[in-house]
């Protein structure tokens, strides 16, 4: 990407970088680090034309959901996440979207 000088990174990240949950601390742990390491990629990448893009989403339907009971109403779809990457990658060689926090519309679940 650097010698092409071009390209797009995106990393998923979690709400749970932002705000650490107690019940999983490795988790949480490691979603911070990859946050902070995209915003070191992005910094370094910058000058090469390579863009960054963490995604920071909330309680998604995922198959880490699986034999519980929930609301897929109450849910970030994995569809809703497919189509943020999609319609940033889009854009012009001039933007970049840095972060991208999608929660669910009645909270985290």
């Amino acid at each position: 990407m650097i010698v092409a000088k071009s390209g797009h990174i995106f990393s998923i990240c979690s709400v749970a970088s932002i705000n650490p949950i107690a019940e999983a601390g490795s988790y949480s742990i490691t979603k911070y680090a990859l946050l902070g390491l995209s915003k070191l990629m992005r910094t370094e990448l910058q000058p090469h034309g390579v863009k960054v893009t963490a995604i920071i989403p909330g309680s998604t339907l995922t198959n880490s959901w699986a034999g519980m009971t929930v609301d897929k109403d109450k849910m970030v779809l994995p569809e809703d996440i497919a189509s943020a990457i999609i319609n940033t990658y889009k854009m012009s060689a001039g933007a970049n979207v840095e972060e991208i926090l999608i929660k669910p519309t009645f909270g985290q679940v």
